[in-house]
């Protein structure tokens, strides 16, 4: 070697840039973005050469969304449920989609995600009743991840009570949260 390296005080190999593509790398399984890739020609460092390896960019098009089809898609209430679309959500995002799957079945459910509490509040004009069993149910991700009984939200009409509100991702909290009914105040 004749190359004269960083520090000036011994010899180096100059730098080579490598460009992978998921396209030409063996995927280790279909269910992960595990891949490993062998190059033609391999890259040496002569004895007592260091080597230094850096990412300069990188461009990772599959992503694991947090609604995903089959997995954590529908909210089961009354006697049927909703689809909500496979996709990667904000809370806001995915309270919206909620409605909007409720309001193309003609029932009326409100709920307002708020920044501040990391609540999503839910409302109804009429009794709706969570069922949270099914193994595609979607539940942690709107907070009654460890709820197995079926939760209740009374319509805002049934006096005081106030509307039904859960932290996504949490556990339900609030009165009534031990309770296996666990909406506020009582049908109507």
């Amino acid at each position: 070697m004749n190359r004269v390296g960083h520090h000036a005080t011994h010899e180096t190999q100059p730098t080579r840039m490598v460009f992978l593509d998921s396209v030409d790398c063996r995927q280790s399984t279909q269910l992960t973005s595990h891949y490993s890739f062998t190059f033609k020609d391999a890259i040496e460092t002569a004895s007592g050469e260091g080597m230094l390896v850096s990412l300069s960019s990188a461009s990772i098009p599959y992503s694991f969304y947090n609604i995903r089809d089959g997995v954590n898609d529908r909210l089961y209430y009354n006697e049927t449920s909703i689809a909500i679309d496979p996709g990667n959500y904000t809370a806001t995002a995915l309270t919206k989609a909620i409605v909007d799957a409720f309001l193309a079945k003609s029932v009326t459910v409100t709920a307002v995600y708020s920044k501040i509490t990391q609540k999503i509040t839910f409302s109804c004009s009429s009794l709706l009743t969570f069922h949270f069993t099914a193994a595609d149910a979607l539940k942690d991700e709107i907070g009654f991840g460890g709820a197995l009984a079926p939760v209740v939200i009374n319509p805002r009409s049934c006096g005081d009570a106030p509307p039904w509100r859960v932290r996504p991702g949490r556990r339900a909290v609030g009165r009534n949260s031990r309770s296996p009914q666990v909406g506020p105040g009582t049908p109507c």
